[in-house]
């Protein structure tokens, strides 16, 4: 859905959001098919193990949805703005936006990889994931600002379509990175609304409530 998303945004064509909401379908219906699923094995007898990796993949299955309904609600809307209002992003606002969903898309692989193996390090390096983004998002804003402030023709247009996209995008990942808060609760790195982060000996503080 993010990569279909991203072709929307770059393609403006009118067809891509029914695309986007018909993957959205699929991916609710799976997401569902889990949920019951685990409703129907968390009935019977479970070992504690069992029960907390239970409760793991029906929070990671929540924050897939929480990530669906961003795309179709929000982005997917932007997309279809951009084309109906012929809405054009600078060469330099557009590849902001594409780095950005890149990384986000890039997020989600790791995510993935963090989901099944359970590995630490991959968790930690997850956990930073909001650290990174919140760069990403800085880094596009300063110079989308100043462009505005230069009074680039267009700029005024696509600011506010700008900008939402980064803020949406920055609410993806926080849902793709919760991913790894089972396994740092579980390493006693995440506290009830911070994760300290070791990576390299540093004392960097992520909230994980945002």
């Amino acid at each position: 859905m993010l990569e279909s998303h991203l072709a929307a945004l770059q393609a403006d064509s009118p067809e891509a959001r029914r695309a986007i909401l018909a993957l959205d379908d699929q991916a609710d219906a799976m997401l569902g098919g889990v949920k019951l699923y685990l409703a129907r094995l968390n009935a019977g007898p479970l070992s504690e193990v069992e029960r907390r990796r239970s409760d793991e993949i029906m929070s990671y299955s929540i924050n897939l949805e929480h990530v669906g309904d961003i795309l179709v609600r929000d982005l997917a809307g932007m997309a279809e703005k951009k084309t109906v209002r012929q809405i054009r992003f600078s060469e330099a606002g557009e590849g902001e936006i594409v780095e950005f969903y890149r990384k986000t898309i890039a997020n989600l692989e790791l995510a993935q990889s963090v989901f099944l193996s359970r590995d630490v390090g991959l968790a930690r390096r997850l956990a930073e994931v909001k650290i990174e983004v919140r760069r990403i998002e800085e880094r596009s804003q300063r110079p989308h600002l100043e462009r505005l402030q230069a009074g680039q023709p267009g700029i005024l247009v696509s600011s506010s379509l700008h900008l939402d996209i980064l803020r949406d995008l920055k609410r993806v990942n926080a849902h793709i990175a919760s991913a790894a808060n089972p396994i740092l609760w579980k390493t006693g790195e995440l506290g009830e609304s911070r994760v300290t982060s070791v990576r390299e000996g540093r004392s960097d503080q992520i909230d994980a409530g945002r």
